[in-house]
């Protein structure tokens, strides 16, 4: 299988290089495209201003805390239109919030990772993004798991 288009939205560089390295751990050769904040993630999804020619991603990794427009509002608005609702989200943050977990599964986001903190955590990870990247994605099937 090639490797699916990822748009991850992280406004944090440590975290960026983090989870850049466990999609790579997953099985991910290219495809990473990466934006700073909710306004370029809305930019990109909509393919406007310098985002013209972005490829529509097959997955899309959200952190909820961002600078201009939050996760959990472009959560509300890919899953609100048609033409994005099937594109499968995972919401990776350091929240681990029962109400942000609340509030992203009645948005329907496809998956909850809080941000691993040790090596175990890390490894889990990586095999939840293996799920749904050569699971999901070929076969779309949403589901949640608050982690």
């Amino acid at each position: 299988m090639n490797s699916p288009t990822i748009l991850l939205v992280e406004d944090n560089e440590s975290d960026i290089f983090l989870t850049t390295e466990i999609l790579t751990d997953a099985g991910i050769e290219s495809g990473i495209n990466v934006v700073l904040d909710g306004e370029q993630a809305m930019d990109y999804i909509l393919k406007r201003n310098k985002f013209i020619d972005a490829q529509t991603p097959e997955l899309i990794v959200l952190d909820i805390n961002l600078p201009k427009i939050d996760g959990k509002e472009i959560l509300r608005f890919i899953k609100s239109k048609e033409q994005f609702s099937t594109i499968p989200v995972v919401m990776y943050t350091s929240s681990n919030s029962a109400a942000d977990k609340t509030f992203c599964a009645d948005l329907k986001a496809d998956l909850y990772i809080v941000k691993a903190d040790s090596v175990e955590a890390i490894n889990n990870t990586v095999n939840l993004f293996k799920q749904i990247i050569f699971n999901s994605i070929s076969s779309y099937s949403p589901y949640f798991e608050a982690i």
